[in-house]
């Protein structure tokens, strides 16, 4: 239930201009990182409704809510999507533009870790790449969530999704 509660939140908060400017690639980049945020909160939520352990599978969330009692935790989420969950975003990613399964042991295509690294930009992860690595991340996302071409070191950076519209 608490899951999709925070999803029906998402689709209300999502900004009408992204939804027109997005491609389809940016708005599901964009739904996959606010699942994560949903799912993280839902375990805060069995924690304390029904005293499940599983955020303790969390360590950097779980000291987190401990020392905080639980008031927001955007940046040790954001931590924990950096440190585990951005390949796996990767390939859902790609699975989903590209139709073809893509498992686990499959390194997914730079431009799919590329998005799935969006909003991360204030984690240490995302902080020990290269200012290279950076500019493409943040030139790759602004292209699909903007749906215009965007240049990075030297480099120009076309859309490869379809418009949302």
């Amino acid at each position: 239930y608490h899951i999709f509660h925070k999803l029906s939140y998402l689709f209300l908060k999502l900004n009408q201009n992204f939804l027109v400017e997005s491609t389809k690639l940016g708005m599901a980049a964009t739904i996959l990182h606010e699942l994560l945020h949903a799912y993280f909160l839902s375990i805060v939520d069995d924690n304390y409704e029904t005293g499940s352990t599983e955020l303790e599978n969390f360590p950097n969330l779980w000291n987190y809510y401990v020392l905080s009692q639980g008031n927001g935790a955007n940046y040790e989420q954001h931590v924990t999507i950096a440190n585990l969950y951005v390949k796996k975003l990767a390939r859902a990613l790609q699975e989903f533009h590209t139709g073809n399964p893509v498992l686990d042991s499959d390194e997914p295509l730079q431009i799919y870790k590329d998005l799935a690294w969006g909003g991360l930009d204030e984690t240490p992860a995302y902080n020990a790449l290269s200012i290279e690595e950076r500019n493409r991340i943040i030139a790759v996302c602004n292209a699909e969530n903007k749906n215009e071409p965007q240049a990075a070191n030297g480099i120009n950076y076309n859309t490869i999704s379809d418009p949302c519209y």
